[in-house]
């Protein structure tokens, strides 16, 4: 019986470091510059050294740490206490799915409803949504022409978008539900 209740504690012990594991494997981050997107790759946001990251009981810090020439830089699938949390910084800018974000160095814009997971992209895209209004960011490493399709169930109408992004360059889009949709 002792043996089996080693064996228990083992395998539950391997179970939630695989998990753990798995969590911070998740969370991607992009800069405008490909270099350090390479080094960066596969790391937590505490290993990386371009965003202050801490959480407390009062809540969440990001605070940039960008060189002067770099206007955006973009995470998700950061999963903490508070949940999942998807942001990027953009010109003076910080957008969050997450309303527990209360310190950064930039204004801030909390957008809740988070449909990152729900966008149909061949690069790196974040969404998100508050009431009638969304944000949604694009970011590539290699030149493209880039495919980005939001289901109608995100505003109330299918929406395609495609367009040219040069190498290390973003796009930010303000995006907003129409009652009707307004047609081209």
């Amino acid at each position: 019986m002792e043996a089996i209740l080693k064996l228990f504690v083992i395998l539950f012990s391997s179970l939630l470091i695989f998990n753990s594991t798995i969590a911070q494997n998740n969370f991607e981050f992009i800069t405008p510059d490909s270099e350090i997107n390479q080094v960066v790759k596969g790391k937590s946001l505490e290993e990386i050294d371009l965003v202050r990251y801490e959480i407390n009981e009062e809540g969440m810090t990001l605070d940039p740490r960008l060189p002067s020439d770099w206007h955006w830089v973009a995470g998700r699938n950061l999963e903490n206490k508070y949940g999942r949390v998807d942001f990027f910084f953009w010109n003076g800018l910080l957008f969050t799915n997450s309303v527990n974000v209360k310190y950064v160095n930039f204004r801030i814009r909390k957008m809740p409803n988070l449909f990152t997971d729900k966008i149909e992209s061949n690069t790196f895209v974040i969404g998100f949504q508050k009431e009638d209004k969304g944000i949604l960011f694009a970011a590539t490493e290699e030149p493209k022409e880039v495919y980005i399709k939001l289901d109608k169930e995100i505003m109330g109408r299918e929406m395609v978008y495609n367009f040219h992004l040069g190498k290390n360059e973003a796009k930010m889009f303000r995006i907003t539900r129409k009652y009707p949709p307004f047609l081209p």
